[in-house]
């Protein structure tokens, strides 16, 4: 009878010299009494079975050694030139305070428009690496669709006033009514999603109205939240259509050069629907407009959320915020004293330090600081950060270049760069009131 078989490897060495790798498989045959009556013997050649196997492994290996020089090339890029710039749009936001005169106020939107311009460059080019890397995750948190909508609203409203020669009237509408409206989502990838269909509604569209709107949508069997970006503006072919949510595609190659952009921000918003679960189109006319639509899961909660400091204010009341002692940990001069310029406007005492270590051993030795502004893309060592954050419950507000990791420190509010006065003032009095 047959008995338990034993595989081993071995090398050879051929006639000729060659070296081979044998596969060989030993079967033992018994007798009824049990004893050895024969052994049957098998090889097989696997040496290029092997050689395959280990240029597979060392191929993975280099891919996966390059993939991180490639991420920690781009995060490190991203931040030496974030930085810089972070001081450029926030030093242009308190010369437009102060400056009267229209022409320099006209200079200034411009360096305000090509900040960001380069700032959204930069953060689309992180993003598509990220997705390509599979590294973006989703990041639920209680949110309200209206505020979120009206933020959006008061952003793009600005935006095309400043833009003189376009003659656009901005509507949009909610298909939830105030206290029914919180639901549970990234709103930070949401807000991206419809500024990138928004923006693109802009720029093709010199006149007419573009509204956005949500609503509830139960044709599928699943309730899903509906969004809509409809526009009057130059639209495109059924061919156009079914090709502007590839990458660096906008249109055809005259709209490309007629119109600014590198065309990835419709690709990225497509990824971002798809991670939601979500599906994304447009029905578009040439020379009639374009309706851009995406979906989402819908889940209502059970309890209202609060609702998210919003971007703007139009009255900044910082009345209650004399004796206030706020803490800045920045690294970079110009930022702190982007920041200075605007808590001195607001009657707060301030502390400066460049590193965590100092800010944790200030902490400890001045009892009544209220909250640590923290730069967190300088900031290392998380574990000094839950250190401070444990001291008399200290509130913690961060700023970081990567809108989604700013999300993941588990710090009391998170602020993308670069830094903007008006959200800046809402985080802070959303705990200071």
């Amino acid at each position: 009878m047959w008995e338990t078989q034993i595989s081993t490897e071995c090398n050879i060495f051929t006639k000729s010299g060659k070296k081979k790798l044998i596969a060989w498989n030993y079967s033992v045959i018994k007798n009824e009494a049990g004893k050895i009556i024969n052994i049957i013997a098998s090889g097989n050649d696997i040496t290029e079975l092997r050689r395959t196997e280990i240029q597979l492994i060392n191929a993975k290996e280099k891919a996966e050694e390059s993939d991180k020089l490639k991420s920690a090339f781009l995060a490190n890029m991203s931040h030496e030139i974030r930085t810089p710039l972070n001081s450029i749009i926030g030093f242009v936001q308190v010369l437009k305070s102060l400056v009267k005169d229209e022409q320099m106020l006209e200079f200034l939107n411009i360096i305000n428009k090509s900040g960001n311009q380069l700032l959204r460059l930069i953060s689309d080019v992180l993003d598509i690496s990220k997705m390509e890397s599979g590294q973006i995750k989703l990041r639920n948190f209680k949110c309200s669709l209206n505020a979120i909508f009206k933020d959006l609203y008061s952003y793009f409203i600005i935006e095309l006033q400043a833009q003189k020669e376009k003659k656009i009237k901005l509507e949009y509408s909610c298909g939830l009514d105030d206290d029914n409206c919180h639901i549970e989502t990234d709103d930070i990838r949401l807000k991206q999603i419809l500024t990138n269909l928004i923006e693109n509604a802009i720029k093709f569209s010199d006149k007419g109205t573009i509204a956005f709107s949500y609503e509830i949508d139960n044709s599928q069997g699943i309730s899903s939240i509906k969004f809509h970006v409809k526009d009057q503006g130059i639209g495109m072919t059924q061919e156009q259509s079914q090709k502007v949510f590839e990458r660096f595609i906008q249109g055809d190659g005259t709209l490309t050069r007629k119109y600014e952009g590198t065309g990835i921000g419709l690709a990225i918003s497509k990824k971002l629907v798809e991670l939601f679960g979500g599906q994304i189109g447009v029905k578009s006319e040439l020379g009639k407009g374009s309706d851009f639509y995406f979906t989402i899961p819908y889940k209502i909660l059970n309890q209202n959320a609060p609702n998210v400091p919003g971007i703007f204010n139009e009255l900044l009341d910082f009345s209650h915020w004399e004796d206030k002692i706020i803490m800045i940990i920045e690294e970079s001069i110009s930022n702190y004293n982007f920041l200075r310029n605007y808590l001195k406007k607001w009657s707060v005492n301030m502390l400066f330090t460049q590193k965590l270590e100092e800010a944790l051993d200030l902490c400890k030795l001045i009892q009544n600081i209220d909250m640590l502004l923290v730069d967190l893309d300088i900031a290392g060592n998380f574990e000094v950060i839950n250190q401070i954050k444990q001291l008399r419950g200290l509130k913690i507000i961060g700023f970081h270049s990567d809108k989604t990791s700013c999300a993941a420190f588990g710090l009391d509010y998170c602020l993308p760069k670069p830094l903007n006065y008006q959200s800046l003032f809402n985080a802070i009095n959303t705990f200071f009131s």
